[in-house]
């Protein structure tokens, strides 16, 4: 939780050093708090919603209802503990994944688009000061996909990446698995699976084409030891609906903490107030009096005396 704090509270520094336009926390009461901000797309102000760190959804204009990807960068998923790598296990990366579009919707990033969408049908924008901030922060990493990454956003990943910030507090892999795609998807395309691997030394993602199927929750990794970057197999349809255990589940991996049983002659307290009845304690009656209380006792053996001479 220590490392965490100063994870976020690094991310908000640098935030705060990005150039930005307008700051919407003191001048309309409290934006980014749930992602919800503004941006200036193509000379107009228009509302947004973050759903991640290169994520939104337009609230208004030309371009209204429409999804849009940030270009350039890609954040960690929101929708589970599905990331690991470095020092950094799956919980402490969805922390930052999920404080990372508060602040990205803390300020008014000036934005353009073409009105290009991508494979998915997103809108394609471009918010450079959005981009480095992010990245300068440890909340997105650099993501040329089909053109050469941004020189001034890898050097603010190097950067982040020297002083441990955010995503990287736990260490650097070489290579980070950004998307899985299991054998026989639908929508793929008529070249198949494929997984997005990400260089985190040149910004650049490319694609690796295979032929695996992927159970649900199979987690593929790349590299070892401090260099060991992994990421979990879930399909679109299980992320948000029907979620599968590795979502659900406390523990990295979907497997829940195991139970430790209790040690062989370890004392035993007794059922709380109540008769045992089949080795289960009975709950205790409600008493109308409030000083009789029922609380419960430790059963305690008698120590043996010693035999007179």
């Amino acid at each position: 939780m220590v490392v965490l704090a100063r994870v976020l509270a690094a991310a908000v520094a640098a935030l705060a050093a990005g150039v930005v336009v307008t700051p919407l926390g003191a001048a309309q009461g409290g934006g980014g708090t749930r992602g919800v901000g503004e941006l200036i797309l193509s000379g107009q102000r228009i509302p947004v919603r973050w759903t991640d760190g290169d994520t939104f959804r337009i609230g208004g204009g030309r371009f209204a209802g429409r999804a849009a990807r940030l270009v350039g960068v890609n954040a960690l998923e929101t929708f589970g503990p599905v990331h690991r790598f470095g020092g950094m296990d799956a919980r402490a990366l969805l922390a930052i994944a999920k404080a990372t579009a508060p602040l990205a919707a803390a300020r008014a990033w000036r934005c353009a688009t073409e009105g290009a969408p991508d494979a998915y049908g997103r809108l394609l924008v471009e918010c450079p000061d959005a981009a480095e901030a992010l990245v300068r922060a440890g909340h997105a990493m650099v993501f040329a996909v089909g053109r050469p990454p941004d020189p001034a956003l890898v050097e603010a990943q190097r950067a982040a990446q020297a002083a441990r910030a955010g995503m990287w507090a736990g260490g650097v892999p070489p290579l980070t698995p950004t998307s899985l795609h299991s054998a026989g998807e639908p929508g793929l395309g008529p070249r198949g699976a494929y997984d997005r691997i990400a260089d985190t030394r040149t910004g650049i993602a490319a694609a690796v084409r295979h032929a695996r199927t992927y159970a649900t929750c199979e987690e593929r990794c790349l590299g070892e030891g401090a260099q060991r970057a992994c990421m979990v197999y879930v399909p679109f349809e299980r992320r948000y609906r029907q979620r599968p255990a590795c979502l659900r589940s406390r523990a990295p991996g979907g497997a829940r903490p195991a139970s430790v049983p209790p040690r062989r002659g370890a004392p035993r307290s007794s059922p709380p107030c109540g008769r045992r009845t089949r080795g289960r304690a009975r709950p205790p009656r409600p008493r109308r009096s409030s000083r009789a209380r029922c609380t419960p006792t430790r059963v305690a053996r008698p120590t043996p005396r010693a035999p007179r001479r």
